[in-house]
């Protein structure tokens, strides 16, 4: 026997006998939920200071808000976390990147990130995990954005003046920097 079947056993098996042993009943555990939120950064104008790509909310929490693109991570669909931060940049902007240009900017789980916690009819936590990309000259053609989905408009802010953001976007957006 080689040395990978040995572990694919081992694989196998482990996983067999977690599956028999355990009945994992979810409700025991604390509720947590996952959003994907996504920092597009203008470098492309030579002219102008960067600019960071924003929506303004079409609904609550923070409807007529300014925020970044994103929104929560799809369980039922066979995507990654980068995979959905690209979807819902999609979704709300029509703008569309490759997963080889994201970059993770962190994890964003402080308590109160996210109000919907407070009003939830069960203690969770909303975490964001959050990623950026960065355009430059030869990697995108911008004129296609526009406001789709939950977004009611899509604005480029200059990294020195941007609105009052929603959630805790800034801290993201400065963390990306």
């Amino acid at each position: 026997m080689t040395k990978q079947k040995d572990i694919g056993d081992y694989m196998s098996n482990r996983h067999n006998d977690y599956s028999e042993n355990l009945k994992y009943n979810v409700k025991n555990f604390p509720r947590v939920f996952v959003t994907a939120d996504i920092v597009v950064i203008n470098k492309i104008s030579k002219t102008k200071s960067n600019s960071v790509l924003l929506i303004e909310r079409l609904k609550s929490p923070f409807k007529n808000h300014w925020a970044l693109p994103g929104g929560f991570f799809d369980i039922d669909q066979d995507e990654t976390i980068q995979d959905s931060a690209i979807r819902e940049l999609k979704e709300e902007t029509n703008l569309e990147i490759r997963k080889k240009q994201i970059q993770l900017i962190g994890v964003f789980s402080k308590r109160g990130r996210d109000p919907r916690e407070e009003n939830a009819t069960e203690p969770c936590r909303i975490l964001s995990i959050s990623f950026k990309v960065v355009l430059t000259e030869d990697s995108m053609d911008l004129k296609n954005i526009k406001a789709n989905d939950d977004a009611k408009s899509v604005k480029w802010f200059a990294l020195n003046q941007l609105p009052n953001l929603a959630f805790d976007h800034l801290e993201i957006i400065q963390s990306s920097l």
